[in-house]
Formats: structure tokens, sequence, C-alpha cells
């Protein structure tokens, strides 16, 4: 059976444009997802909403880099596509 992680991709994480338009600048791959995926540049105290909450970004996040959407402990397992990836070792 095909797994198409495509009909997850999820663009509801939003900011304003000066026109007043919306455009995507994150996405979460996945659902169980805890890594977020940064679709252009964001600068530290950008406000990310997700469905873990409001959180502020305190370091730069470069364009298609990834991101946690929540303080990780080590120990704590990595969520891509849907799939384990890893563990941290340490706190992130």
């Amino acid at each position: 059976m095909k797994n198409d992680n495509k009909r997850f991709l999820s663009a509801e994480f939003k900011t304003r444009t000066e026109a007043g338009l919306t455009q995507p600048f994150f996405i979460k791959i996945h659902p169980n997802d805890n890594v977020l995926v940064a679709l252009k540049d964001l600068a530290p105290g950008t406000q990310i909403s997700s469905n873990n909450g409001v959180f502020e970004l305190r370091e730069n996040v470069a364009a298609k880099h990834k991101f946690f959407e929540q303080n990780m402990h080590a120990g704590d397992h990595v969520m891509m596509y849907g799939t384990l990836v890893g563990q941290l070792e340490s706190d992130v």
C-alpha cells in the first residue's frame, strides 16, 4: 500500500503580507510530526502558531530548514513525515 504523505501537507500556518493576502511561512508535513519546515527565512522573534500553541523563535531559521514546534528534551522522539527519524541525546 502506497503511503501518500502529500495529503497531509498543512499550510494552515500563515502570516499576513502587506497586501493583505496570506501566505504560508512554514508547513507541518504530517499531523504526527513535531518538526516544522521553514518556507522562507525566519527571524528571531517570529511568532509561530501551531497545534501546540503559539511560540516565538529564539534564533534564525533559514528557508527549507526544520525546527521543533515545542521544547524538546533528551530521549524525546523526532518525528518527520509521520515517521520516527531519531531520538534526542540532549535538550533542545
